[in-house]
């Protein structure tokens, strides 16, 4: 047989190979694409899912915590600790001090129940008071704030993300299989019809004498059944790796179902225009409502001061986006029952996209208790304080009287045994009138006599009596610049507590022999108050917490330590009532100056 001949016969079956590989290569890469956005979007929603439910279950175990380390019923976190232990994919669960140290941890082994876990090692907590999610792995670690007026420690959990990994490998796995057997499905498929048998006519009058031959004939070729026995197998082998994904699906979703109808805090969906397609039964026992109430209305409904958009998706202004995309809102609003009754309500908002289409999950929780145990805090810290504060008045002027040497019969040892016990109650006095001013304040009970006065004086006669304790720390004020008739509506003598504050903060830690500067100008048609020390300075980092409660700057210099932490929020609270604002701009190691900006009075 010629060279020629050869040819001639293999050109056609290798055309039908290139055409039955194309098509392969088409078909799989079809079925690539959809296991691909298959996984993306089962593991995108179980993600999501265990997220929320995750820091649900944070959120109360920081709950329920708060009031058992607050009662110091440490023992029983513990065992609140071993129940969570329970739920599943939870593998750790711990509680500790705000500065890391546990005081509960327990571990759930997969071999048997729950088990403490004495572990003597702290934690190194975020440097943020906000909740933290970070993936590590195969697991999920939660952080949640333990509050009640302040942070009063930390809830850790670790969470499996086992579950969500098999059902991944598994779809990406049978979208292998399936991949590869569509493409000897393919080629099987493409080979069986372009090898039918088939029939050519051709009419035509003017075509050469080679097409002439070619009129009515009939070109066959040949095929077998072995190759429609192997595509039937196939198709049914591919049948049942379908059925088993479908199932693998189902069992994903009822999984989250089931943790949506378990879930302590309520969950509700929203479109972007704040209409609500989904209720978890949690949210139907706190509102009072049945699912189907509430699906269709708007989130309005049941939190009037928080609107997502209105009832017309074409009118509603949706919630807008943020820098980067997502939104995530946390608040305290007012919520409504079904029957009208309010109740405080903490509400975070998360953004989703599902679909092409930005929805919104919003986790709500009814803090009633948690405010009654607020304000049985307050009230214990309160009467406490006033307690104290007569007894300790009584301490400390006898103490006074016998460091100034108007008592006969003491020793030098023994004086200065009691200047020392003097100074110390001196300490406390201010710690707690501190206390019951911050709590007057919180609670609305503090007087304040609001009238028109020039700044500049109330700033001297501030200065005068702290020139003594300057000096002491080998401090001088510096009174640099001022201005004339700057008046301001204001309490002058809770302002002067404000501006004494300011300079002890400022003496305390300057270094000595040094000096504090000391402003009264306008900026803006406000008149401001400034001090400047050039003391160590304050990191970027505690700015979002510096007038908060309690809150002291985390270094070695234990002049930051000398104070309770409550003087500069009592400082803002103060001005707040003024009307205006304090703050403060600090270079480390170089200088920081605190600002009090007050409304200026035109009396003219």
């Amino acid at each position: 047989m010629h060279l020629k001949e050869v040819f001639k016969r293999l050109h056609p079956h290798r055309l039908h190979a290139q055409i039955a590989l194309l098509g392969a290569l088409l078909l799989a890469g079809v079925i690539a694409v959809h296991t691909w956005y298959t996984i993306g979007d089962q593991v995108t929603l179980g993600s999501m899912t265990l997220e929320n439910q995750a820091q649900a279950l944070s959120k109360n175990i920081a709950t329920a915590s708060a009031a058992l380390i607050v009662t110091r019923r440490y023992s029983e976190i513990e065992e609140l600790l071993t129940r969570t232990a329970e739920f599943p994919d939870v593998l750790r669960v711990q509680v500790s001090e705000p500065n890391g140290r546990l005081l509960a941890d327990v571990v759930s082994a997969d071999t048997g129940p729950p088990q403490p876990f004495f572990n003597t090692s702290p934690i190194t907590p975020p440097e943020s008071r906000a909740a933290h999610i970070d993936h590590q792995g195969d697991y999920l670690v939660i952080w949640q704030p333990i509050e009640a007026g302040g942070l009063l420690g930390w809830v850790r959990i670790e969470y499996s993300l086992r579950f969500l990994l098999e059902v991944r490998n598994r779809i990406f796995r049978d979208g292998v299989i399936i991949g590869l057997v569509s493409i000897l499905i393919s080629v099987i498929l493409f080979l069986v019809f372009l090898r039918r048998p088939m029939r050519t006519i051709v009419k035509a009058t003017n075509f050469a004498s080679k097409l002439d031959e070619l009129r009515g004939k009939q070109i066959e070729i040949d095929t077998g059944t072995y190759e429609v026995e192997q595509l039937g197998q196939a198709l049914n082998h591919v049948s049942m790796r379908l059925r088993e994904q479908e199932s693998a699906i189902k069992a994903t979703s009822k999984r989250l179902q089931a943790v949506l109808r378990h879930a302590i805090d309520g969950i509700l969906t929203t479109d972007e225009h704040g209409t609500i397609e989904s209720v978890n039964p949690a949210a139907e026992r706190m509102f009072q409502y049945f699912a189907d109430e509430l699906i269709g209305r708007n989130f309005n409904v049941l939190v009037p001061d928080l609107v997502l958009g209105t009832n017309d998706a074409q009118d509603g202004d949706p919630l807008p986006s943020t820098p980067s995309g997502e939104l995530r809102l946390e608040c305290e609003v007012t919520a409504y029952r079904k029957d009208k009754t309010s109740f405080p309500m903490i509400v975070g908002i998360s953004e989703m996209m599902l679909e092409n289409r930005r929805l919104f999950v919003s986790i709500v929780r009814d803090i009633t208790e948690r405010r009654h145990l607020d304000q049985m805090k307050s009230d214990f810290i309160a009467s406490v304080s006033h307690e104290l504060r007569t007894p300790l008045t009584s301490i400390h002027g006898s103490l006074n009287l016998m460091a100034s040497g108007e008592v006969e019969g003491i020793t030098n040892e023994a004086k200065n045994l009691i200047e020392l016990a003097y100074k110390n109650s001196g300490r406390l006095v201010r710690l707690i009138n501190d206390i019951v001013d911050f709590e007057k304040i919180e609670s609305g009970r503090m007087d304040f006599n609001m009238q028109v006065v020039e700044l500049a004086p109330i700033v001297r006669q501030a200065i005068v009596p702290l020139v003594e304790y300057a000096r002491n720390h080998n401090v001088e004020f510096i009174f640099e610049k001022t201005v004339k008739n700057g008046k301001v509506i204001v309490d002058a003598e809770q302002l002067g507590k404000v501006i004494t504050n300011l300079l002890v903060n400022a003496v305390r830690l300057s270094p000595a022999n040094d000096q504090v500067n000391i402003e009264v100008a306008r900026k803006n048609s406000m008149l401001r108050f400034s001090v400047t020390d050039h003391g160590p300075g304050i990191p970027d980092e505690i700015r979002k917490y510096i007038f908060e409660k309690f809150v002291q700057v985390d270094t070695t210099d234990i002049r930051y330590k000398a104070g309770a932490g409550l003087g500069l929020s009592i400082a803002k609270a103060i001005v707040d009532r003024f009307g205006g604002v304090v703050d403060y701009y600090s270079v480390p190691h170089l200088k920081t100056t605190f600002f009090v900006d007050l409304p200026e009075v035109d009396e003219g």
